[in-house]
């Protein structure tokens, strides 16, 4: 019921500061574009309500400017007088009513700050992220970037755990005699302050994994994949975790993400030569959502730096395609596959199923057909690849019935048994110049 009170507030006075302040704002937008140029507003991508992006609007305050060594220079040196003023007042905080009419903000809540600080919030910070977030919050009428990041985020979970209306309105009146007697006003924050990710670098590390925890690994990557993606490979195997670490990490780098003594990501990376690839990229579920995939796979990219990365990603995994595409990487290719099943009466003791003692143990194993390689995983997937051959498909489809079969679909296109899903595989890749 308060939120829907506070959403109700903030509509309201949102659309009247709108109508009211709309000479103030276009006089403002007309003076940025004589003073500083355009684009008139500044916007950013920055964490929301239960850390979602939207779009923040500022009125902006400084100048395009490029160092000699193509970055952008410091806040400080593209900083102009008018943008200091601006600062100054607060009112470049003003075209923030369209956000809050939107319902992306409110008048008060904690401040969004930037979005690569989202994995270095502890899991109980996170709670910051339960309300909207402000033009002005506790943490900014009790010193803004004066502050230490401790207090503040301690301040902006406080508001979150005793919001109240009078709350509300004792910080807006608080807020707006900072403003007027420009008290612990910071024009350029870096100056005052080190950003989050910096003063919390040892949050987060990124290592090379070995020994038992490559088992652990191996779980996160079997627990961290939807079921419905492995069926018919390895992952599926009953005892992955173990074949992971004795025999799949073997000849490659699997790299682990640790939160303090935490392991919550895992990326195999195999190096071919003419790029890496990652067979696998997973994270725990509790970091999906908060920045630890971007920030882990710019790690892998860092340590990688020169080289192209690819990979494959099931096109059912929606969510990991845009997050892969938004990262930079580009389809390639697509191979469609079919998920079916036998339908025949023959048994697999009549074919010669051959379990290597280094895989058996694993529940993973082949059979040989015409002198071809089958794999077959715990005696009910049969994984057919593209190399296979037509006559080869027709003997695994004779296999007693309900035997379920992964198979490229322009060799299933002969078959009339009924496909139960089918999907494609899509090679993604990352070019190190891009």
């Amino acid at each position: 019921m308060k939120r829907l009170q506070k959403r109700f507030l903030d509509f309201f006075f949102s659309l009247v500061a709108v109508v009211v302040l709309s000479p103030l704002l276009i006089g403002l937008a007309l003076m940025v574009w004589i003073r500083i140029g355009r684009p008139i507003l500044f916007r950013q991508q920055r964490p929301g309500l239960h850390g979602k992006p939207f779009n923040m609007l500022k009125f902006r305050t400084m100048r395009d400017a490029i160092g000699p060594d193509g970055q952008p220079l410091p806040d400080s040196e593209r900083l102009l007088p008018f943008g200091k003023f601006l600062r100054s007042t607060s009112l470049d905080e003003l075209p923030g009513v369209f956000n809050i009419l939107k319902g992306d903000m409110s008048f008060v809540g904690p401040r969004p700050l930037l979005m690569r600080y989202l994995p270095f919030y502890s899991y109980d910070e996170r709670f910051r992220f339960e309300a909207r977030p402000g033009i002005t919050g506790l943490a900014q009428i009790r010193g803004r970037n004066n502050l230490a990041w401790a207090d503040r985020i301690d301040s902006d979970l406080e508001y979150v755990r005793n919001y109240s209306l009078s709350l509300d309105i004792w910080i807006c009146w608080q807020s707006f005699k900072k403003v007027v007697t420009r008290s612990d006003i910071v024009i350029d924050p870096s100056c005052s302050m080190q950003d989050l990710d910096v003063e919390r670098s040892d949050f987060l590390k990124v290592v090379d994994l070995s020994g038992d925890d490559l088992v652990l690994a191996g779980e996160i990557i079997k627990a961290g994949l939807d079921a419905d993606y492995y069926l018919g490979t390895v992952v599926s195997a009953t005892n992955f975790p173990d074949f992971f670490a004795e025999i799949s990490s073997a000849g490659s780098r699997v790299l682990g993400l640790y939160r303090g003594a935490d392991l919550s990501g895992v990326a195999q990376v195999v190096e071919t030569g003419e790029c890496i690839h990652l067979n696998y990229f997973v994270l725990v579920e509790s970091e999906r959502g908060w920045g630890a995939s971007s920030y882990f796979l710019r790690s892998i990219n860092k340590v990688f730096a020169g080289q192209d990365i690819a990979l494959h990603v099931d096109s059912r995994n929606l969510v990991a395609t845009k997050f892969y595409a938004h990262f930079g990487f580009k389809e390639m290719e697509r191979l469609k596959y079919f998920m079916m099943e036998s339908s025949g009466g023959m048994d697999l003791s009549s074919l010669a199923v051959e379990k290597p003692e280094q895989y058996s143990r694993f529940g993973i194993s082949h059979f040989r057909v015409e002198g071809e390689l089958v794999g077959l995983i715990d005696d009910r997937y049969i994984s057919i690849n593209e190399r296979n051959s037509v006559s080869v498909v027709d003997v695994c489809f004779g296999i007693r019935s309900g035997m379920c079969i992964r198979i490229p679909s322009q060799l299933a296109g002969h078959r009339s048994e009924p496909v139960r899903d089918s999907f494609d595989v899509l090679l993604m890749k990352l070019t190190a110049h891009e």
